[in-house]
């Protein structure tokens, strides 16, 4: 972790574990549930990337994710609905967390440079949030707010059960008339 940051900017990122030595090369890791809050259900990579190009520009739903870069250099540009917050992914031992909620722009500063994605969730294309627009409306009328801790009952109800996010999710089409998104589909695990 780097000590001149701010706090919200080290819970999301650190430093894996490495072994080896100079002579024989390194091996970092990490495991789903310990340096990452998930269960591992899907990996990815994206590579062959020219030097400039900005991707992402979305956010999720549900899914979460974990970011490194065993290759170059890329910046990511992480927006929690209120403050912007910037990281460079440079170095294999570097790991990135990336919670729902959190909308995302990729920008590949070094040519050819390879992104890996450890994903807490199956691909299913109706947890994307792919409109900014959309994205300020949904995070406006609190649809990631995080569930009162103080109590024992809101401990073991983190995350709100289907009856809830039916609600909610009834309330934001109700409220700002945006494309329909089937319950199932943002219900789906």
């Amino acid at each position: 972790m780097y000590k001149d940051e701010d706090y919200e900017k080290k819970k999301n990122y650190s430093d894996l574990k490495k072994i080896g030595q100079k002579d024989i090369g390194f091996l970092s890791i990490f495991e789903a549930e310990k340096e990452i809050p998930f269960k591992i259900k899907r990996i990815y990579y994206i590579y062959q990337v020219p030097k400039g190009v900005k991707r992402g520009m979305h956010a999720h739903i549900k899914l979460e994710q974990a970011l490194w870069c065993p290759y170059g250099e890329i910046e990511i540009i992480l927006y929690n609905g209120k403050k912007k917050t910037k990281y460079i992914l440079n170095s294999p031992e570097k790991i990135l967390y990336v919670g729902s909620g959190i909308w995302r722009d990729m920008f590949w500063i070094k040519e050819n440079s390879v992104l890996c994605v450890a994903a807490s969730e199956y691909y299913n294309e109706s947890d994307y949030i792919r409109d900014y627009n959309d994205y300020l409306k949904m995070y406006n009328v609190g649809y990631w707010k995080p569930a009162k801790r103080n109590s024992e009952k809101n401990k073991e109800k983190q995350k709100p059960d289907n009856i809830t996010l039916k609600k909610k999710i009834k309330e934001f089409r109700k409220e700002n008339r945006l494309r329909a998104l089937s319950i199932k589909e943002v219900l789906k695990v």
